[in-house]
C-alpha cells in the first residue's frame, strides 16, 4: 500500500485541469501534443459542433436563442478544460452537462421541428461522461437528456406521442448502455492504472536497488542493467548494454553459466542460483552471488531472463581467511592435521604411478629448547626448521606441521631409493645450526617413512600417519637422529603404549633384558679391539627383540635410566671375565650408550664409578657413547656430568658423528675425548655416492686432527669396508663382521685368534 501511495503521490503536482479532463500522464510527457490533442478533442466537438450545425438547419446568430446559446459555449468549453471537477461535491458537477442540454434545448427550441439533427449530440456528455466522468455525472447527464427531450415540448404546447416515444427509448437506452460503458471504462482505467503501478514500482525497485539487477536476453545480451550492478562491474551503462555476461564473467566460470542458460531455456529448471567471478572494468576478479529467473509473458513464452546480483568479494575473502585459519598452523603458515589428511587421502585416491610416502619428523631434544630459553626461542627454532624443509620440498609434495615439534612431508611418485634420499636430506637440512637470541642451537630429528606403491592397499590418512609415527619411534630408539623405514612387525603389540611400558617394567624386575655384544675392529690388523653393549629383551611370548620395538617406550619414560644402569653393570662384568680369560685383553675395550636424559643426572658419574669398582676393571677399559647432538649442544643441562666422567678414567666418544654438527670447536673443549663413531647415513652410501666418501674423509681427517680415533659404523659390505680402508679410517663395525651377539658366542670368536682377527 505504501508503494502506491508513492506512485501516486509523484502526480499530486499535476493534478490541475489534465486531471480534469483524464490526462493522468506521467512527467515528461504533459505537453505531448497529440496526446493532449487527442483526449480533449471531446470536449472542443461539444462545443464547436452546435455552432457548426447552426447554418446547416437554417438558423441565424440573429436568434436570441441561437445567441445565448453561442455565449454558452465557450464558458462551458472553458470550465470544463480549467476547473478541477473532481474536488467539487456533486451539483456542481452537473453544471457542464445540464449547461451543455440548455444550449442544445435553445437550438432545437430555434429550428422548430428539426429534433434529428441535434438529438445526436444529446449522447456526447453521455458517453464522455461514461467514459471519463463519474457515476453521478452520468446520472445527471442521463436526467438533463430527458429534460432537453421533453422541454421544448412543453414550450411548443403539448407532447408529441412520438417524441414522448423516442425519448423514453433514448432515455432507457442511456440508461442501460451509459452504466455498462461506464464499469467497463472503469476496470480499464483501474487495470490500467495497476500496470503503471506496477510498473512504476519495479521501476523504482529495479533502479534503486542495493542489489545489482539486470534484464538478460535469451542470447545472454544485458537488455537493462541498474546502477548497483554498473558499481559492482565497474562498466557504464552503455558498455554494459549488448555485451554478453559471458563476456565480464571470469573464464573458468563460464560453462557452468552456459549450461545453466541453455536449462532455462529448455524449461528444465526454473531458476538458477550460484556463485562466480566477474572480470571488474580494471582487470580484477569480483565474487558475486548470481540468481536467475525467467521472465514469461502472458501467453506463457520465455521473454527474457531477470537476473539479481550481489556483491560477495568481502564473504569469499573472510571465507578464505578462515579456511586459512582451520588449515593452516598458525606459527609456521603450513598446512595443518586436518589438511595434510585430506592431501593424503587425494593422494591415495589418484594412485600414482610410482607410489607415495610419509616422511614423519620429530625433533630431538626440542622440549630442552623450551625449558631453558623459553617458548620464544622453541618458536623461532620452530619457524626456521619449517622454512628449510620448505626449501627442500619438491614441486607436488605437501609440507606440514601436525603439533608441537613434530612435521610431516607427503611425497608424490617415488619409491624406496627417493624417499631415502629425501630422509637424509632432511636430517642434513634439520641439522645444521640455528641462531637464536645469540645462542647456537642444533637440533636433530628422528623420521619415521611410511611408504605405499601404486599396487598396494588403499589406507586411511590416520592409519599411514599412525604407520610413519611408529616407524618414528624406532628411529629415535635407535639412536635419534636417523630415520626408518615402516614394517609390519612394527605394529604388533603397539596399540597400547601403556601396556607396553608395564611389561617393561616388569621385564626388568624379571631379568628379561639381557646384553648383546658387536665387536669392533681394527682396519689395519683386522683384530678385535673391542665391543659395544646393545640391549635385548628376550620376551618370553615374542621372543628376542630389538631395540627398535620398545626402547622408544623406555627413552619416554624413567625406564631409560634403569635399563642404562643395567647395561652399565653388565657391561663391566663382562669386560672383568674377558680380562680373566683371554690372553693380551688389557687395551680390549666394551662401550656402553649413555641416553641424553642421563647425561643431565648428577648420580650418573657415581653409579658408573660403583659398577667399575663392583667389576674390579680399570675404568679405562669402559668406552662411554655420547650422542652427537648433546655434545654440539651447548646447553649445560646437557653436558653436566662429562666433567665427572673424565675425572673416572673412562674413555669418551662421540657417536652417530656428522649428522649434528655445528662447530668443530666443540669437540677441542671437551676433555679426554678419545674417539668419534661416524654415523652409518654415511657409510651407507660409500661406493655410490661421491659426495658420502667427501664426507667420510672430512670426519676422519679431522678426528686425526684432533688426535681421535676414528670408528665407522655400519658396515655391511666389502667396498664399503675398502672404501673406509682407503681413507684411513682406524676402526670398523657391522654386519660385515659380526651381528650383535650373546657373548659367549662373542667369547668363542675372540678365542679364535688373538682376540679374533676378523679380516682376512
Amino acid at each position: 500500500m505504501g508503494h502506491r501511495r508513492i506512485a501516486a503521490a509523484r502526480y499530486q503536482g499535476d493534478r490541475g485541469w489534465p486531471r480534469a479532463i483524464g490526462l493522468d500522464v506521467e512527467p515528461g510527457r504533459f505537453f505531448d501534443g497529440a496526446h493532449v490533442a487527442w483526449r480533449i478533442a471531446p470536449f472542443v466537438a461539444a462545443g464547436v459542433l452546435p455552432f457548426a450545425l447552426v447554418p446547416v438547419v437554417g438558423l441565424s446568430f440573429a436568434d436570441p436563442r441561437v445567441a445565448i446559446a453561442a455565449a454558452m459555449a465557450p464558458l462551458i468549453i472553458g470550465a470544463v478544460l480549467l476547473v478541477p471537477w473532481e474536488r467539487l461535491p456533486a451539483w456542481p458537477q452537473a453544471i457542464p452537462p445540464l449547461a451543455y442540454f440548455v444550449i442544445l434545448a435553445l437550438l432545437r427550441d430555434a429550428t422548430g421541428d428539426t429534433p434529428t439533427v441535434f438529438d445526436p449530440l444529446l449522447s456526447i456528455p453521455i458517453i464522455w461522461f461514461a467514459i471519463y466522468g463519474t457515476g453521478r455525472q452520468l446520472a445527471l447527464s442521463i436526467a438533463a437528456m430527458g429534460v432537453t427531450l421533453l422541454l421544448p415540448m412543453a414550450l411548443h404546447g403539448g407532447y408529441d406521442s412520438d417524441q414522448v416515444e423516442r425519448t423514453i427509448v433514448a432515455v432507457v437506452l442511456a440508461a442501460t448502455v451509459g452504466p455498462a460503458v461506464h464499469e467497463l471504462v472503469r476496470a480499464l482505467r483501474r487495470t490500467s492504472t495497476e500496470l503503471g503501478e506496477a510498473e512504476e514500482l519495479f521501476r523504482n525497485a529495479f533502479d534503486d536497488s542495493q542489489v545489482g539487477m539486470a534484464l538478460v536476453s535469451l542470447d545472454g545480451r544485458f537488455l537493462r542493467v541498474n546502477r548497483a550492478l554498473r558499481e559492482i562491474t565497474g562498466y557504464p551503462e552503455h558498455e554494459l548494454l549488448g555485451r554478453t555476461f559471458g563476456e565480464i564473467t571470469h573464464q573458468d566460470d563460464v560453462d557452468t553459466d552456459l549450461d545453466a542458460l541453455r536449462d532455462l531455456i529448455d524449461g528444465e529448471r526454473y531458476g538458477y542460483r550460484t556463485e562466480k567471478r566477474y572480470v571488474h572494468a580494471e582487470g580484477h576478479a569480483v565474487w558475486i552471488s548470481l540468481n536467475v529467473s525467467p521472465v514469461y509473458v502472458g501467453d506463457g513464452t520465455l521473454s527474457c531472463l531477470i537476473s539479481q546480483i550481489e556483491d560477495i568479494s568481502d564473504r569469499k575473502e573472510s571465507e578464505k581467511r578462515l579456511t586459512r585459519q582451520a588449515l593452516h598452523d598458525s606459527l609456521t603458515g603450513l598446512p595443518n592435521r586436518t589438511l595434510f589428511a585430506d592431501r593424503v587421502r587425494m593422494s591415495a585416491n589418484r594412485r600414482s604411478t610410482t607410489g607415495y610416502a610419509i616422511v614423519y619428523l620429530d625433533l630431538d631434544g626440542f622440549k630442552l629448547v623450551n625449558d631453558t630459553l623459553g617458548h620464544a626461542a622453541g618458536d623461532q627454532v620452530l619457524i626456521e626448521v619449517a622454512r628449510r624443509l620448505e626449501r627442500l620440498m619438491r614441486v607436488g609434495d605437501t609440507l606440514a606441521r601436525l603439533g608441537g615439534d613434530e612435521f610431516a612431508l607427503l611425497c608424490e611418485e617415488v619409491g624406496e631409493r627417493e624417499v631415502r634420499a629425501i630422509a637424509d636430506r632432511v636430517i642434513d637440512a634439520v641439522g645444521k645450526p640455528i641462531d637464536v637470541q645469540g645462542t647456537t642451537i642444533t637440533q636433530a630429528a628422528s623420521i619415521g617413512i611410511s611408504l605405499y606403491s601404486a599396487e598396494g592397499p588403499l589406507a586411511e590418512p590416520d592409519e599411514m600417519l599412525g604407520e610413519a609415527d611408529l616407524a618414528m619411534y624406532r628411529a629415535k630408539a635407535a639412536g635419534k637422529s636417523r630415520y626408518a623405514l615402516f614394517e609390519t612387525w612394527m605394529r604388533t603389540g603397539e596399540t597400547d603404549r601403556t601396556a607396553l611400558e608395564l611389561d617393561l617394567q616388569a621385564a626388568i624386575a624379571n631379568g628379561q633384558l639381557v646384553v648383546h655384544y658387536q665387536p669392533e675392529v681394527d682396519l689395519r690388523s683386522g683384530e678385535i679391539t673391542g665391543a659395544e653393549a646393545l640391549v635385548r629383551w628376550q620376551h618370553p611370548d615374542r621372543g628376542l627383540l630389538e631395540p627398535a620395538q620398545f626402547l622408544f617406550v623406555a627413552e619416554a619414560s624413567d625406564l631409560i635410566a634403569e635399563i642404562d644402569d643395567m647395561v652399565m653393570r653388565e657391561a663391566c662384568l663382562q669386560a672383568a671375565r674377558w680380562r680373566e680369560d683371554l690372553p693380551d685383553s688389557e687395551h680390549f675395550t666394551v662401550s656402553v650408550n649413555i641416553s641424553d636424559r642421563r647425561l643431565a643426572d648428577p648420580g650418573l658419574s657415581g653409579k658408573i664409578s660403583q659398577a667399575i669398582a663392583d667389576a674390579r676393571v680399570p675404568a679405562s677399559s669402559l668406552c662411554l657413547e655420547i650422542a652427537e647432538r648433546a655434545v654440539m649442544d651447548r646447553r649445560a643441562t646437557a653436558l653436566g656430568a662429562i666433567p665427572d666422567l673424565e675425572a673416572l678414567g673412562v674413555r669418551l666418544l662421540i657417536d652417530d658423528f656428522g649428522i649434528a654438527i655445528s662447530s668443530f670447536g666443540s669437540l677441542k673443549h671437551l676433555p679426554r675425548l678419545n674417539a668419534i663413531k661416524i654415523d652409518a647415513s654415511f657409510i651407507a652410501g660409500l661406493g655410490r655416492a661421491r659426495e658420502d666418501s667427501a664426507g667420510v674423509a672430512a670426519i676422519v681427517g679431522l678426528a686425526h686432527g684432533l688426535g681421535l680415533t676414528a670408528t665407522a659404523e655400519g658396515l655391511e659390505r666389502e667396498e664399503q669396508l675398502r672404501e673406509v680402508q682407503a681413507l684411513h679410517c682406524d676402526r670398523g663395525q657391522g654386519y660385515y663382521f659380526a651381528r650383535p651377539q650373546p657373548p659367549e658366542a662373542l667369547g668363542e670368536v675372540l678365542r679364535s685368534a688373538r682376540l679374533g682377527e676378523l679380516i682376512s
